[in-house]
């Protein structure tokens, strides 16, 4: 096992904001309050690196007073330094360079605005309407992927995300008077500088399926390869693999319960990890397989296992610019070829997995550990395998 240090990294900004609206409606004054939050999970630094995916930058909660509310237009300023370091503020990164697919998402992970790329002004404009309703509190954040694109300079970059009064427009839902913002505390057009998001160069993992992996009708079941996997390490460094998930889907049409958790069923012994590689197929990684089911819970007797984790007992070192292709055995012995049984495996996307599992657990070159939201291009789908 790898000596490197872990130290998790995450991905947020953090500051709080009030914003007051005032409309004049039918010649009275009403007053309506919209307060807006701004705060990181970690103050400070944080950092992710190039081609990571779904990067929190700033998370934002839209607070309606007695009347809904309809939010027409958000505009998001982007300040980014080459220089990691915003003690002098530069802005000297053009962030449609090192930026992409930006959204605003609501506590479920739902998309509500976008994806948009950040224009030539760095300014991430969401033209997308959405409504609040009264007496509530409306959760958004703004993510985005790093491209794979080099920091500039071949030093780390700096982004920070703002979004101030001036660039919010809303109106009332029924009247459609508009909503304007009177009153912001002035933390907020300084905090996200000292709150901010660093792109580094110290690695990236890019997995995709591999063309010879399975896939059609008429295998026959029984101990055989059900997934192929290419995994790629950055150009730039390479990468150390601690641990891997694989999600499984199954079916069971006769009702034997073959493909459920247990000794006489499916059990960790069935399945086997290879580095076609490096080894071949002449002998499986040394690692502590186990079985999870959808829950985040280790897998039972009453379920089919939805993971399959492979904690591997050496980490696996895949050089800079090097590709290694990864193969899984699965034991279907007990599946149905009168009835039509099937399987299917891939690598989910880390936003997919419950809390207890990482799709893929990795080290970069300083040390860093990351988890499959750094990962390119997951989820890896595999073919649908019938019997």
């Amino acid at each position: 096992m790898s000596t490197m240090t872990k130290t998790k990294t995450k991905t947020n900004t953090k500051t709080k904001v009030a914003v007051a609206s005032v409309a004049n409606a039918a010649g009275g004054a009403f007053l309506m309050s919209i307060a807006l939050f701004i705060w990181p999970v970690n103050a400070g630094e944080t950092s992710a690196i190039r081609g990571a995916e779904d990067v929190e930058f700033l998370t934002i909660k839209f607070r309606t007073g007695p009347r809904p509310l309809n939010v027409s237009t958000l505009t998001f300023d982007i300040t980014a330094d080459d220089d990691a370091d915003f003690t002098t503020v530069e802005n000297d990164v053009a962030a449609s360079d090192h930026l992409t697919d930006c959204t605003l998402k609501d506590s479920a992970g739902v998309v509500v605005m976008g994806p948009l790329d950040p224009d030539a002004s760095n300014q991430v404009v969401f033209p997308d309407d959405f409504g609040i309703i009264r007496n509530t509190i409306k959760p958004l954040t703004f993510t985005c992927d790093f491209t794979s694109t080099e920091a500039d300079s071949g030093d780390p970059d700096a982004f920070a995300v703002t979004l101030t009064a001036a660039n919010i427009d809303a109106t009332f839902k029924k009247s459609g008077v508009a909503v304007k913002p009177v009153a912001v505390r002035p933390k907020v057009s300084n905090a996200p500088l000292n709150n901010y998001v660093i792109k580094t160069n110290e690695g990236s993992l890019t997995a995709t399926l591999s063309s010879s992996s399975p896939s059609g009708a008429s295998f026959v079941p029984g101990d055989q390869e059900i997934l192929r996997v290419n995994l790629t390490a950055g150009e730039d460094s390479g990468v150390e693999i601690d641990s891997m998930v694989f999600n499984l889907s199954t079916t069971d049409n006769d009702g034997t319960g073959w493909n459920h958790c247990g000794p006489s069923n499916l059990s960790t012994s069935d399945f086997n990890l290879y580095n076609l590689s490096t080894d071949g197929l002449s002998s499986p990684l040394s690692a502590t397989v186990s079985l999870w089911a959808s829950a985040g819970k280790l897998c039972s007797s009453t379920f089919a296992p939805s993971y399959v984790r492979f904690n591997l007992g050496t980490n696996e070192d895949i050089p800079a610019g090097t590709t290694y292709t990864y193969v899984l055995y699965m034991d279907s012995d007990g599946a149905s070829e009168a009835s039509d049984d099937s399987l299917q495996a891939g690598i989910p996307s880390e936003s997919s997995l419950p809390a207890s599992l990482d799709a893929i657990s990795w080290l970069d070159e300083g040390g860093t550990s990351h988890d499959g939201s750094e990962v390119t291009n997951l989820p890896v789908t595999g073919g649908t395998m019938g019997f």
